[in-house]
């Protein structure tokens, strides 16, 4: 599995005055309580678990439903050996900016958005700077997924990198904004979305960024042509495109994974039956990795459907 994790902290302001027009830009400020509205509390070094606690804790931000971006805790007074400190201040949130479909659970790359709001609209024609601070990381990135996925997939590998888990650190570009009047509809699937109808970020930081696990800044100028007060931040491109440091030839054996875990389940029944003597001139093995759905791979159902041994008898 290939995956970028980043870690996120920023700010938006007027080039001339420096005023931070970000609400809540480093993540600190609680959201108020609403009577009858569950609130989610989260704790220091623990990763987020659903969408709610983005969209209940952190004033100012929201979330798709469907993804769960982190708003992480750090404690000096608690044992974390995972997170980093943040920049500034006690919280920060982590973000998967490049998992390509083919290594995960959806027909469609996971990346995960946030959306913010500005104190105040931005004026057509004047200039922003738009500055946001980023933290990479490898065996935090690995941490978050063998937290999320268990122990990874059940392949061999000879590739050391992947290691543990069977993943694969990566570092990407492709860092948008998309600045608008509008919320986003929380309910909306929107990586499937960007597949039929993309929306394209009118800012776009498309150079590979490694920090090295250090906080490092980068700045943005915008002239927006309309007022606009939310914007979102993420990876709005398709993963096949953006920019990451690996080579082509790499990023293609890598997709031919699914292929060998094909080739991993039907060679390990051919195994079993030969450990029940069933004569070897009688069976044969053969996998067809994603050549031969029997069902959509859009939905859990349907790649467990497609995750099948069949025995055929050949006369």
């Amino acid at each position: 599995m290939r995956y970028t994790f980043l870690i996120f902290f920023l700010q938006l302001s007027n080039a001339l005055f420096c005023q931070n027009l970000v609400v809540n830009g480093g993540f600190e400020r609680q959201s108020p309580r609403e009577a009858g509205v569950w609130q989610a509390v989260p704790k220091p070094c623990e990763f987020s678990s659903q969408s709610g606690f983005l969209n209940t804790s952190a004033q100012g931000w929201s979330t798709f439903l469907s993804q769960t971006p982190d708003l992480l805790v750090w404690d000096s007074t608690v044992t974390c050996p995972v997170f980093p400190a943040p920049r500034r201040g006690n919280r920060m949130v982590g973000l998967i900016m490049f998992h390509p479909f083919q290594d995960g659970q959806f027909a469609f790359d996971y990346h995960e958005m946030i959306q913010g709001t500005l104190a105040r609209p931005m004026e057509k024609g004047k200039t922003y700077t738009i500055s946001f601070w980023v933290y990479t990381n490898d065996s935090l990135g690995v941490q978050h997924l063998t937290k999320v996925f268990g122990k990874g997939p059940a392949m061999k590998v000879k590739d050391e990198r992947l290691k543990p888990g069977g993943f694969r650190p990566t570092f990407c570009g492709n860092f948008g904004f998309y600045f608008s009047n509008n919320k986003i509809q929380e309910h909306e699937e929107f990586m499937q979305s960007q597949v039929t109808f993309p929306i394209k970020p009118q800012l776009n930081h498309t150079e590979i960024v490694e920090t090295k696990g250090a906080w490092q800044k980068i700045s943005l100028s915008y002239s927006p042509d309309q007022a606009c007060r939310y914007f979102l931040f993420g990876n709005f491109f398709s993963d096949a495109i953006t920019p990451i440091n690996m080579s082509s030839e790499e990023r293609m054996q890598l997709d031919q994974s699914n292929q060998t875990l094909s080739d991993l389940r039907a060679k390990s029944l051919y195994d079993a039956l030969l450990a029940r003597q069933v004569p070897e001139n009688q069976i044969s093995w053969k996998g067809y990795g994603e050549s031969k759905p029997v069902a959509k791979n859009d939905t859990e159902a349907g790649r467990q459907r497609n995750r099948r041994v069949i025995l055929k008898k050949v006369s």
